[in-house]
């Protein structure tokens, strides 16, 4: 047993501003007395210890896991089959409640919120507004009757939830020791019987908000902890503060209670299961002819018999080479168990296998491995075998390979190998494709020292030697075959026979401005063009050409007959160049107009069939849904086509704003109704938070300006709810708030 017992320094304080002094203290876990067995497999019931107690944040683990039923809890189940050390670490809140008066049985007093103290109230606390109380019911009518959640009979904070999003519920700032985990939790509870907008909490610590929520339990007085871990770094003091994190005052009333800061116990402890040698802890087996085999007894004093093939008859460890079955027994005592045991050995003959020798092939080619064996075979491949489960495969390696073959007759194994050698064929340096002019020729020289081969033989010298004299009338292709050690390579050789012609550059051509044209040269091998910057290949029979004035392209050709030169002319002709004004939204059937500018001379043509006059160059259109307007300008030679979306807008819509502010000064002073094209209103009416109507009309025009029966309204949120019609007769609802800001 090692029992691991670490002291955590709380605080230590002569006075403080709360009256009270907390000092150090430790704490600790056990994980129980340490146990022995003799036999197994058993199961012991773990119970670990712990000088705190658990709450939601508390974490347990044993380790290793291995045989336990549960490992994250306290007193888990272990199912021990051999010895065996399981260490428990814990993680629990440890020593007094650093809150003070956490519980509320003092009272209104050391925390601070942003809500209202309202106790006793004299009908029901409202939003905003809090108690401290034995009874929700003590305090609001609606509230169901629930008690404290420390005793039954004790005071709890009773709130009624703001409207303020993120308003603080709770907030205490306490002395804490630097550099330490501390658990932080609190108990809430829902005691509303609306659920619609149920509370949601989160803390901030020293002005940080930490990165965890919590929800409420939307059953009436059922009480739900909130937990979360901190650690207090170079921190002396620190502010909690419970954040609810709802804006909305209906359904969102909720209490607390049992709010508490505790520093966090980080401890450990281990408990030794050992469980001694005794019989079976050997088996039978069977092993394969030859195999050296060595056997183990748990006690290192242990006789073992026959002593015969055995490197030792008295050692822990014994080691024989299997030639025959036989069988050993071990027997002696270890620690506090007797142990006696017989181990049999059957020994199985090995299979047959046979591989040819290494030998070799030329790359590309296959090869055939002639195996023998009595048993079925498995080759490990790189996928270059015809097959792995037969005894004579085709090889097809790429590179110099090693195959493993192995053989099994149920019980023994045996493998070899064979490697197989690459040779590479003939390289060679090969004469490159070349052009001659008719009636000359060219002397094809490649390396000697090689056999060769020749086709077809129309116009060379000889068809088997290194360096053929070609002298073709035409173009020609020639097949070379290179043998060596038995390996070849083959190659084809063109030779391009050129006539003394000259280069053509084609016919003339004309394009429109931002236009492209391809140019088509003839009669060379090699062409060269100029000037090249409007070109995307200068040195091609075929360019792209995108001149942006009338340019003249010469093109030099070249082939093994000399060089010639030829050129053409590209024309180039300019758009039409318009300009327009329009608007591309229009809302309501309010019509625009789109007019164009150019030259006089320009032909227009609009491309839409529903205008008056096609060929003008302003038009008025009223199209009862979104279109698109082309038109085609031409002055005779290139076009330019433009095209003129416009989007039309029949939305009915209302947009509300959420606040105003009636305080005679011009702006924002009333609350009315916005971009309202085009509907019919049928009412807008203006509720108070108890549901009292204080506005209401039927004119679009017409808004609340804060006032009911000439009385100025309180500050305040406000509920509005409307009710149109759009433009197709359907209905359109709208509600929601808006906040009288003075």
């Amino acid at each position: 047993m090692k029992n691991v017992l670490k002291t955590l320094l709380l605080a230590s304080f002569a006075t403080t501003t709360s009256g009270y002094m907390v000092l150090a203290q430790s704490c600790s876990i056990f994980a129980g007395n340490d146990t022995a067995f003799c036999m197994s497999p058993t199961t012991l019931n773990l119970n670990a210890q712990i000088s705190g107690t658990l709450n939601s944040c508390s974490d347990i683990s044993w380790t290793p896991q291995a045989g336990l039923n549960n490992p994250t809890i306290l007193n888990p189940i272990a199912t021990i089959s051999s010895s065996i050390a399981y260490t428990v670490n814990a993680s629990f809140p440890f020593g007094p409640n650093l809150i003070v008066n956490g519980d509320f049985e003092d009272g209104n007093i050391a925390f601070i919120n942003t809500y209202s103290y309202n106790c006793p109230s004299s009908s029901a606390i409202v939003s905003n507004e809090y108690c401290i109380t034995d009874n929700p019911n003590n305090v609001h009518p609606s509230a169901a009757s629930c008690s404290d959640h420390t005793s039954g009979s004790g005071l709890m904070m009773v709130v009624n939830g703001a409207t303020v999003f993120n308003s603080e519920v709770w907030s205490q700032t306490i002395p804490v020791s630097v550099n330490t985990d501390y658990s932080f939790t609190f108990w809430s509870m829902n005691w509303s019987s609306f659920t619609t907008y149920l509370p949601t909490f989160h803390i901030v610590i020293n002005g940080i908000v930490q990165n965890q929520s919590f929800s409420i339990n939307p059953l009436q007085c059922s009480w739900k902890e909130s937990c979360l871990t901190w650690n207090s770094g170079s921190s002396t003091t620190a502010t909690f503060q419970i954040i609810n994190e709802v804006d909305y005052y209906s359904g969102n009333d909720f209490a607390i209670d049992d709010v508490v800061l505790q520093a966090l116990c980080l401890a450990s402890d281990t408990i030794q299961i050992t469980v001694g040698d005794t019989i079976n802890q050997m088996f039978d087996t069977t092993v394969c002819q030859g195999s050296l085999v060595s056997l183990f007894a748990a006690s290192g004093n242990v006789s073992w018999l026959p002593s015969n093939g055995l490197n030792c008859d008295s050692c822990q460890t014994v080691t024989f080479a299997a030639d025959s079955s036989i069988i050993y027994i071990a027997s002696g005592v270890d620690s506090f168990c007797f142990f006696v045991d017989s181990f049999q050995i059957s020994v199985d003959s090995l299979p047959f296998l046979l591989l040819p020798d290494d030998t070799f092939t030329c790359k590309g080619s296959e090869i055939q491995i002639l195996a023998q064996g009595t048993s079925g075979v498995i080759w490990t491949s790189d996928s270059s075998l015809s097959c792995i489960n037969c005894l004579n495969p085709i090889a097809n390696p790429d590179t110099t390979t090693t195959y493993y073959v192995s053989t099994s007759n149920g019980m023994c194994e045996i493998s070899d190998s064979i490697t197989i050698l690459i040779m590479n064929p003939p390289a060679i340096a090969f004469f490159p494709d070349t052009n001659i002019c008719q009636g000359l020729n060219v002397i094809l020289s490649l390396d000697t020292g090689y056999n060769y081969l020749w086709s077809p033989p129309q116009g060379l010298s000889c068809n088997d030697c290194a360096a053929p004299i070609a002298s073709p009338d035409s173009t020609i292709t020639y097949n070379v075959v290179v043998l060596d050690s038995g390996c070849i390579t083959i190659d084809t050789i063109t030779i391009f026979v050129s006539y003394n012609d000259s280069v053509n550059a084609g016919l003339a051509d004309s394009i429109c401005e931002g236009k492209s044209v391809q140019l088509a040269a003839l009669g060379a091998n090699d062409y060269l063009w100029s000037p090249s910057f409007s070109l995307n290949d200068a040195n091609i029979s075929n360019p792209v050409a995108n001149p942006t004035t009338t340019t003249e392209y010469v093109v030099h050709g070249n082939d093994a007959c000399g060089e010639t030169a030829d050129s053409v002319i590209i024309f180039v002709f300019k758009t039409p160049s318009v300009f327009s004004s329009y608007d591309s939204i229009i809302y309501c059937h309010s019509g625009v107009q789109i007019q164009v500018s150019g030259e006089s001379t320009y032909i227009y043509h609009w491309l839409n069939s529903d205008l008056v006059d096609p060929s003008s160059t302003t038009i008025s259109i009223n199209p009862s849904s979104s279109e698109i307007y082309t038109l085609n300008v031409s002055n005779g030679m290139c076009d330019t086509l433009l095209t003129f979306p416009i989007l039309v807008s029949n939305i009915s819509s209302i947009v509300i704003p959420n606040a105003f502010t009636p305080n005679s000064d011009g702006v924002n002073d009333i609350f009315s109704i916005m971009d309202y094209c085009p509907i019919s209103l049928k009412y807008f009416r203006i509720f108070n938070r108890w549901g009292q109507m204080i506005f209401e009309t039927n004119d679009l025009t017409m808004g609340w300006d804060g006032n009911y029966k000439n009385i100025k309204c309180p500050i305040d949120v406000y509920v509005y709810s409307i009710l149109a019609l759009k433009q197709s007769g359907d209905a359109l609802h709208l509600s929601g708030n808006v906040t009288l800001i003075r």
